[in-house]
């Protein structure tokens, strides 16, 4: 439906959890103000958009006969908010068993200004952890322009008691008081031309792929499912670490051409934690962070983990590969043929905590070349546990840290890939990579950049390093392709065809 209303669609059952009957499926919301007629037509800044496309209250998880989610295959655009979760009905400081829950899969979220989904701020108490926002397999798609639409409408949603936990810029999930898990989705800005450097907020309104105080699983469905993928934004992951809080598994994701992947930061209205004892936790493991762009196309740092002054954390892994007294992390920071003025890998700005990392002797040597604040990498790792070699990939889809990082001690991981020449390209381009010895298959993927459809895929000799791609039947627009070896996807880089 192409419509304006203050909310497309409301359901409530906050007395009531849903029945078999209650579904949204396969529809399409959209308020563009270009396709309206008069009161509502475009006019300038007289803009006016959908408030909130869908409105939820109370239990609207799953249907309990087929347990498919109620809200599936919907696709929302041109809103303030796509979809609200409104506390205000049934949930509140006494009761929050009965504040929103909802389960969606396969929607995409498209030019929100904004957030894709956010909740009223009713209810201001610990969340109830058995009733999480769960989103599968959806995409949200950031607005190109370089700001949200001037519009009284939107600076004075903005400014209202209900969202003043929301930040200035955007995002696609905006969670203070709801817990989230996400699997197999994306949040991708697609259009990354205006950024000459890595400090996107000098060039467009901050974009955060999720900003959230409390995260269960931010990880795939399955060993075997595709992995989160968050791409082009300021912020994949704005984390409000609660104190004490060991509920968030950060896992299985590929952060790529984002200013920072994983954010911590202050808490909402708390003062920082006193000391380490009493910092909230977050279990982040066989995570890929790649800076996505040659520092030739795009200058200054891309950073992989950042804490941000005041936000003490621990960085754990639930489940400790050699001495359970030793937490193991397998995060790939592809550092490959960079310096720190390119990326930092973890960076702590919160001086009176230090942050601790452990991860494989082989790789210690190279991280703690990448890393800035006070970042404690322990040199006394134990060895590499070779027998077999304990690694995120294949078992989470290729992202995380492969094993072993080349002869043990080296310390290189030596997969690369460099920018495609020429670029822009007409007709044919070359692309030059490089793989380590040991690998067995490499292989190379070519992506849509409006949405992320695979639409090429070429098998690489991995005794060579470059490879020429025939053009001629792309359309003029922007790609992204990624090298993979054995199964890794390794490096992204940008690829404009005219």
């Amino acid at each position: 439906m192409k419509i304006y209303t203050p909310t497309s669609l409301s359901l409530d059952r906050s007395t009531n959890a849903a029945a078999s009957s209650d579904y949204v499926t396969n529809c399409t919301f959209d308020s563009d103000p270009d396709a309206m007629k008069s009161p509502y037509a475009a006019s300038g800044t007289n803009r006016t958009y959908t408030y909130a496309h869908l409105r939820v209250a109370g239990n609207l998880a799953v249907l309990s006969a087929t347990q498919l989610p109620i809200i599936r295959n919907n696709a929302f655009d041109h809103a303030l908010l796509h979809v609200l979760l409104d506390a205000t009905k049934g949930g509140s400081v006494n009761n929050p068993q009965l504040a929103p829950y909802l389960m969606l899969d396969q929607c995409t979220f498209t030019n929100f200004y904004l957030a894709g989904i956010a909740h009223t701020d009713a209810i201001d108490a610990q969340p109830s952890f058995n009733r999480p926002l769960t989103l599968t397999n959806c995409t949200f798609k950031f607005f190109k322009e370089l700001a949200a639409p001037n519009t009284p409408q939107i600076a004075a949603a903005r400014s209202t008691v209900m969202f003043a936990y929301l930040r200035p810029g955007v995002a696609g999930i905006s969670s203070v008081f709801v817990p989230v898990n996400v699997s197999s989705s994306t949040f991708v800005q697609s259009d990354t031309s205006p950024y000459a450097d890595f400090h996107y907020a000098n060039y467009r309104t901050e974009q955060s792929g999720i900003d959230a105080r409390w995260l269960r699983d931010i990880k795939p469905l399955t060993n075997a499912s595709a992995p989160n993928t968050f791409q082009g934004l300021h912020y994949g992951i704005r984390y409000q670490l609660p104190a004490n809080d060991m509920e968030a598994e950060i896992k299985g994701n590929l952060f790529a051409e984002c200013e920072k992947g994983v954010d911590f930061v202050t808490e909402l209205n708390s003062p920082p934690p006193a000391n380490v004892s009493t910092a909230g936790t977050a279990w982040l493991d066989c995570n890929t962070f790649t800076r996505g762009v040659s520092p030739a196309v795009r200058q200054s740092k891309a950073y992989g983990i950042f804490v941000e002054n005041g936000a003490a954390v621990r960085i754990d892994n639930p489940n400790p590969l050699v001495n359970p007294n030793t937490t193991f992390l397998r995060n790939l920071f592809d550092v490959n043929g960079l310096t720190t003025a390119d990326i930092v890998a973890i960076e702590n700005d919160y001086a009176a905590l230090s942050l601790t990392y452990y991860t494989y002797t082989d790789y210690q040597p190279t991280y703690s070349q990448f890393t800035l604040g006070t970042v404690n990498l322990p040199v006394a790792n134990p060895a590499v546990n070779s027998n077999p070699y304990q690694e995120c990939a294949p078992s989470y889809n290729g992202v995380g840290i492969p094993r072993p990082a080349g002869a043990a001690g080296t310390g290189v991981v030596t997969a690369g890939l460099a920018q495609n020449t020429p670029n822009p390209a007409t007709g044919h381009t070359t692309i030059t990579y490089q793989v380590p010895v040991t690998t067995r298959q490499a292989a190379l993927l070519i992506r849509r950049a409006t949405d992320g459809v695979l639409i090429g895929q070429l098998s690489l000799d991995v005794k060579a390093d470059r490879q020429e791609v025939d053009l001629h039947s792309y359309p003029t627009g922007v790609y992204f392709y990624t090298l993979l070896t054995d199964g890794i996807p390794v490096s992204t880089r940008r690829l404009i065809v005219r």
